[in-house]
């Protein structure tokens, strides 16, 4: 038997907009690669021929498993990188890991999401979702999605590898220069979000607490990069906040370190995260984080950040208050972030990711 292993990465479609799961595929490979890990991977990334809502369904649904089922006649393991692709696995007669980063559909369908409606039945969603108890292994990023995959998608608990992930490289503490307090002193009042307008980004009240605050004669800007929706433009607007808002629009990885440090905090009550990326980046580049204790946060950094209840915006506004005008709280908030991104190491994701492999191949050392 053949001392490597032989893995196909299942990539989503780059039309359907999920950048950070390439993000997450490309970083297992280069973090595997430098942890000289026994383990070669071969990479399947489908290009829908039409980016259109029909076209995409008719790609992943149908044209996709058919590029799967080709594509793994020479692997030892199937990997699909992000479970809205769940049901790949029922295309190929390999051993197949699944990689759940959050179960967002599924879970609101299901009431399992505060203040939210539950919506219509997400059927391609619930799909693939259910397609995972025919995974054989399935890696999440933190115990919050491990419970939920149990809870909601009917995963067994024994199939499960929590794996939670590391920061990207240019994240590394010990590279991202001086904390933003160390540099000369200048009026605080840039507050960050992160995230596109789903629902549960909770932007809404995230614009009304900062809103609050404006009122109260805070100077307050609005950092927003990457997407920005017509409806938070339109809730901008209304809260009379337009003229204070900065959107950079899509920004390179290389200058997010820059982008988090031009901001005084970051704000990020999320209503639900599988894992929640921005907080812990905001820590490595020395910006305090006010959020909500969902997915791997609280589990990660409980205590390196100022918590909110997400629906409350007067106890949103008066985190933020606290964030950018008490130095003793700023300082405790920097020092303790820095220690949490010091620590986080893809180390332990590559471990329980080779071990799930492993797991179904057996006699590899």
């Amino acid at each position: 038997m053949s001392e490597r292993i032989s893995v196909l990465l299942v990539g989503v479609i780059a039309a359907d907009g999920r950048e950070s799961m390439s993000a997450y595929r490309d970083e297992l490979v280069l973090q595997f690669a430098r942890l000289r890990a026994p383990v070669d991977f071969s990479i399947l990334d489908y290009q829908a021929s039409s980016a259109s809502a029909n076209g995409l369904r008719f790609a992943r649904y149908v044209r996709y498993p058919l590029a799967v089922r080709r594509a793994c006649a020479t692997v030892d393991i199937v990997h699909v990188v992000d479970q809205g692709y769940g049901h790949l696995v029922w295309f190929t007669h390999k051993p197949s890991v699944v990689t759940v980063h959050d179960l967002i559909p599924l879970v609101r369908w299901r009431g399992g999401i505060p203040a939210t409606s539950r919506g219509r039945l997400p059927f391609l969603n619930l799909l693939s979702s259910k397609s995972l108890r025919r995974a054989r292994r399935v890696l999440v990023d933190s115990r919050a999605t491990g419970r939920d995959a149990v809870a909601y998608a009917g995963v067994h608990p024994a199939c499960i590898r929590v794996a939670p992930l590391g920061l990207r490289s240019q994240f590394d503490v010990a590279k991202s220069g001086p904390p933003r307090d160390t540099e000369p002193p200048r009026r605080r009042g840039m507050v960050m979000l992160s995230g596109t307008d789903n629902f549960y980004k909770n932007l809404r009240r995230s614009l009304e607490a900062i809103a609050l605050l404006v009122r109260e004669g805070m100077d307050i800007g609005v950092l927003k990069p990457g997407r920005v929706e017509p409806s938070f433009l339109r809730d901008a607007a209304e809260l009379g906040l337009t003229s204070r808002l900065q959107m950079p629009g899509f920004v390179q990885e290389a200058d997010l370190p820059s982008l988090y440090r031009s901001a005084d905090c970051l704000l990020f009550p999320s209503l639900y995260e599988g894992f929640g990326w921005p907080p812990l980046e905001a820590m490595a580049c020395g910006v305090p984080v006010v959020a909500s204790a969902v997915g791997a946060l609280d589990d990660l950094a409980g205590g390196a950040y100022l918590r909110v209840d997400p629906l409350d915006v007067n106890g949103i506004a008066a985190a933020v208050r606290l964030a950018l005008s008490d130095d003793q709280i700023r300082q405790s908030l920097l020092a303790a972030g820095l220690h949490v991104a010091s620590q986080l190491s893809w180390t332990e994701a590559v471990n329980q990711t080779l071990a799930a492999y492993r797991d179904l191949i057996p006699g590899v050392a």
